[in-house]
């Protein structure tokens, strides 16, 4: 059954006659719909890549969607140095001898001394996209990319990024 606006409004309209107070229902049915958008193409590419679609192939897919900077395949700017929150995170990768290697969010918040925000355990984006996540910018300025995000699992491969 396709998601229509017209049944958001009734729903809405139904459940509350106070105007004012629908606006705020509808802020909260907003967040509600883009956290299971986010859900739902979450999904979608880790059965896809389970399946043994590489990013390769994802990348041009997901570069049509709203989540465009899920995509590991996007162009990302040349190394170079990192200064903040997760200076530790940057300093942790640049130092290794390895190109390869397959990490937990629990190591990764270890070699932070805090938690990651909620948002790196519930958007694919806040791992691969530069612009609007503070963890992934730490890990692209480091020469590295995320793959395999996994977020049930709360893994990821990290990989050396030979073109920074």
């Amino acid at each position: 059954m396709a998601l229509r606006l017209e049944s958001l409004v009734d729903e809405i309209e139904r459940a509350e006659p106070d105007p004012l107070r629908r606006v705020a229902l509808a802020k909260e049915r907003s967040a509600e719909l883009r956290a299971l958008a986010d859900q739902l193409l979450d999904r979608v590419v880790n059965d896809c890549r389970a399946a043994g679609v590489s990013w390769e192939e994802v990348g041009p897919v997901l570069a049509d969607a709203p989540e465009a900077e899920a995509a590991p395949s996007a162009p990302r700017p040349a190394r170079r140095e990192h200064h903040g929150k997760y200076q530790a995170l940057y300093h942790w990768l640049r130092d290794r001898d390895d190109d390869l290697f397959a990490t937990t969010f629990t190591e990764i918040e270890a070699v932070l001394g805090f938690p990651l925000p909620a948002s790196c355990r519930a958007h694919l984006p806040h791992w691969y996209g530069y612009e609007g996540s503070a963890v992934a910018r730490a890990i692209i300025d480091a020469g590295w990319r995320a793959r395999n995000v996994d977020l049930a699992n709360e893994s990821l491969l990290l990989v050396r990024d030979r073109e920074s």
